[in-house]
């Protein structure tokens, strides 16, 4: 007689089955967080304080969550009517710089400003601030028409939206 030691043919094929298995599943979420990594922008939240006075409309907007912190050049801001553009403006590149928008209200171009505040060495993030302060909004009905409005923050490269408020 011969000693014939060995794994039984159904112990094998279940060490087997959970090797293979273990291994798909480590090739799967490797492949899941290269794609993840690479196929989309920024992401935050917004929040929207408005205060108006008889010739101006002065949106305080606070960026409440942003990850990762980015370059300010690949964020351009945007104002939308039911998903139809009505403008938009290239981040400020610096923080207090105050740059010149146009707004479209009604048909009519409405003038302003806008500026940033930052405080972590020019990248945009998490709690900074961007103020938006828009002229010759003395007609009632242009304000009604721009509380209606969303400002959303896109990522340049691919059109990514980050985040989008409505600006009430």
């Amino acid at each position: 007689m011969k000693n014939k030691e060995a794994v039984s043919p159904v112990i094998g094929t279940v060490l087997l089955l959970g090797i293979t298995v273990v291994f798909a599943s480590m090739m799967f979420l490797w492949v899941s967080s290269i794609t993840l990594q690479t196929s989309s922008g920024p992401v935050g939240t917004l929040a929207v304080d408005r205060k108006a006075d008889s010739m101006f409309v002065n949106y305080t907007i606070t960026l409440t969550a942003f990850r990762p912190k980015t370059d300010p050049k690949d964020v351009v801001c945007y104002f939308y009517e039911n998903d139809i553009l009505r403008g938009n403006f290239d981040f400020p590149e610096t923080p207090e710089s105050h740059i010149p928008i146009n707004v479209i209200v009604n048909g009519d171009g409405k003038s302003g400003t806008a500026n940033w505040t930052n405080d972590d060495n020019n990248r945009v993030s998490s709690y900074d601030i961007i103020k938006i302060s828009i002229g010759d909004m003395g007609n009632e009905n242009d304000r009604k028409t721009l509380s209606t409005y969303s400002f959303a923050l896109r990522y340049e490269p691919n059109g990514a939206l980050i985040a989008e408020e409505i600006l009430q």
